[in-house]
């Protein structure tokens, strides 16, 4: 090889900037590289800089003969600081992974035998582990320096568990999972199905479920690391979790797949990794989906026919007016049931809502676009079994109306949205319908859409940032003339649309 052509010293600098991964694979090649490849000098770079202090703090003696073997030690949990943590190093990059037991976890009334019990089970790797007798109120947290782990890399954080068989109560409402690193921080929710693995909880090779919490990326500032795991919002008492600890691990997920994390003061934000999300993201937005948005035009069919819209120009100012009633009109809904996503909370803005709408073209519309989204969710996301239930129990009760904004702000709490996204991606399902409405009424042609829905992307993103967040007392109706020209559409001659 030509590699071999070159000096050792040049050539353990090139290996020591790789990976213990490339590395072992450059063994391979050559005994020159070999030799290489396997001295002190290459491994002493891939271990971590505190490795000395880390054997210092283990519960058991380490011995090793080289740096490459003990290296290859570290990959598997060594048990440290009295038996309180676990810290292994990643075959691949060498970087730094942690677990806190389940003693090292903030968990509130831990210290009351009436509400946890704490015990020694043999798979665990730890002396004791909790177990939920019955509480009303859980909470689980942690807090940790990011001087722990490695720098520049991604991690995820879980929830080691398992259930028991006697586990109730823990999925009757979605558990709310937080994350915060120095100023920024990750709210969301997961729930706490024990009878079926979904993509954010997994059983792991050790016998173990694990909770996924989140994600969130070190830097060269150290900062401070809170995680929790929370459902105190519900009055029915659960029980049967047991809690083994919180592992810190470094993802290996593909750049692109990622969290919404928001700045404290909200000003701006940082992109965080997250796994599977995004796939749960397009399918809710894909227009296959049937949700019913292919038979409503928002109004668009009336305008044309009173020729309030009669060529692209006016389309364009149509289609920003719709976004500009819908940011003002429904993102507080969706914004609120993203929020709380639980049959309470959705009853009531269903019922607000009802009553909101001034026209009964558009209340039947969005009660039609409602009513398929939530029988479609139920069906497709069954990660997510209360949807299922929810959608069950409201079946021809009478006290509910099934209206969209809610629904679709509900599932993507629930699914584990961030809150900038679920708006963002109401805003985007209201600008793909009525410009797809628009091509079917030959209004304009499929690439002239193509173009305009490009072209009115900013301006989707400003009126996105000026509504989000906001209370249902500031919802509003900006465009009363859209409203009007909606309700007329039951009087037209011919129609192809339902609105």
């Amino acid at each position: 090889m030509e590699l071999d052509l070159l000096p050792e010293d040049c050539i353990a600098h090139v290996l020591s900037c790789t990976s213990p991964q490339d590395a072992c694979r450059a063994a391979l090649t050559s005994p020159l590289i070999k030799d290489v490849a396997n001295s002190d000098f290459i491994w002493d770079a891939f271990l971590p800089p505190d490795y000395q202090d880390i054997i210092s703090r283990s519960t058991s003696p380490i011995s090793f003969k080289s740096k490459k073997e003990l290296f290859m030690k570290l990959t598997s949990p060594l048990l440290i600081d009295g038996g309180t943590k676990t810290m292994s190093l990643n075959k691949v990059t060498g970087k730094k992974c942690y677990m806190l037991c389940a003693r090292e976890l903030n968990i509130t009334w831990s210290e009351s035998s009436l509400y946890w019990s704490w015990k020694h089970l043999l798979h665990s790797r730890f002396a004791e582990i909790g177990e939920l007798v019955m509480v009303c109120w859980l909470e689980i947290s942690a807090i940790m320096n990011t001087r722990m782990l490695s720098q520049n890399t991604c991690y995820g954080a879980f929830l080691v568990v398992k259930f028991a068989n006697r586990a109730f109560g823990l999925d009757h409402l979605p558990s709310e999972v937080l994350i915060e690193v120095g100023d920024s921080r990750y709210e969301g929710t997961i729930c706490l199905c024990h009878s079926k693995s979904s993509d954010r909880i997994r059983e792991r090779s050790d016998g173990w479920m694990e909770i996924e919490i989140g994600y969130f990326h070190t830097d060269d500032v150290e900062k401070q690391v809170k995680l929790s795991l929370k459902e105190v919002k519900g009055v029915h008492l659960k029980g049967g979790l047991i809690v083994e600890g919180i592992e810190i691990s470094r993802s290996i997920l593909m750049e692109g797949e990622m969290y919404e994390m928001k700045n404290t003061d909200g000003t701006k934000k940082s992109r965080i990794m997250n796994p599977g999300l995004p796939w749960s993201q397009w399918q809710l937005l894909d227009s296959i989906l049937p949700t019913g948005g292919f038979a409503h035009s928002f109004g668009l069919e009336a305008a044309i026919q009173t020729r309030m819209v009669s060529q692209p120009e006016d389309l364009k100012v149509y289609v920003v007016h719709v976004l500009e009633n819908t940011g003002s009109l429904l993102l507080p809904f969706v914004y609120c049931a993203f929020k709380s996503p639980n049959v309470q909370t959705w009853y009531k803005l269903d019922k607000i809502l009802n009553a909101t709408l001034t026209n009964e073209v558009g209340r039947k519309a969005s009660i039609a676009q409602g009513s398929a989204l939530m029988r479609t969710a139920a069906s497709v996301f069954t990660e997510v079994p209360s949807l299922k239930a929810m959608r069950d129990a409201s079946l021809g009760t009478g006290v509910v109306y099934f209206h969209h904004a809610p629904i679709f702000g509900m599932i993507c709490g629930l699914l584990g949205f961030d809150s900038g996204t679920t708006q963002r991606a109401y805003m985007f399902v209201t600008l793909r319908d009525i410009i797809s409405a628009a091509t079917r009424l030959n209004v304009i042609g499929p690439l002239g859409a193509a173009v305009l829905q490009h072209q009115v992307a900013a301006v989707a993103e400003e009126l996105s940032n000026k509504w989000m967040d906001r209370s249902l007392d500031e919802a509003c109706q900006t465009s009363p003339l859209l409203d009007t020209v909606q309700g007329c559409h039951g009087y037209l001659f011919s129609r192809l649309f339902c609105s």
